[in-house]
């Protein structure tokens, strides 16, 4: 279950779910506020109250219907703030930058640390090259990079 592509895609994961009924009346049920999200706003509820641990997935469902309509829904937003807000991103902003489709500003006070971890083994070149273009190419400020060696015995790549 991919969390940040159900918070941003709504319409491509929020839909055609099966619930456990007492899951189900646990959460609250569907609220008639959000009528025209009523999957999305449960789900944000139950994930909100019990995490990602009881989501499941059924192997191949044959679900036959019509498209989702991607579409941006004023109540998804809303349901989309209100999770937000109780993981503690009280700053979050939420963009409709394209419909149906959201970008989530978490509104970090600070830039997180980032740690990019690239394994290697006598590949010089290869490891050259994924160095130099993150040192070129990443916009992130607060990062490192950490260079896991797993028994190179080639001279070059020991050296560098």
């Amino acid at each position: 279950f991919n969390l940040d592509l159900f918070l941003s895609l709504p319409s491509l994961m929020a839909r055609h779910w099966l619930f456990r009924r007492d899951a189900f009346l646990e959460a609250g049920g569907f609220d008639p506020a959000h009528a025209d999200s009523p999957e999305f706003d449960l789900l944000l509820r139950m994930i909100d109250n019990g995490g990602l641990a009881g989501l499941g997935h059924v192997s191949e469902p044959l679900l036959v219907t019509k498209p989702a309509e991607v579409v941006t829904r004023p109540s998804e937003m809303q349901a989309l703030q209100r999770h937000l807000h109780n993981r503690g991103y009280e700053d979050a902003r939420i963009d409709a930058e394209l419909p149906g489709r959201y970008r989530i500003h978490y509104g970090h006070a600070a830039t997180p640390g980032v740690s990019i971890v690239i394994p290697t083994k006598n590949q010089l070149g290869m490891l050259r090259r994924c160095v130099e273009t993150l040192l070129e190419k990443t916009a992130c400020k607060n990062y490192e990079v950490l260079i896991v060696d797993n028994g190179s015995d080639e001279a070059d790549a020991c050296a560098w």
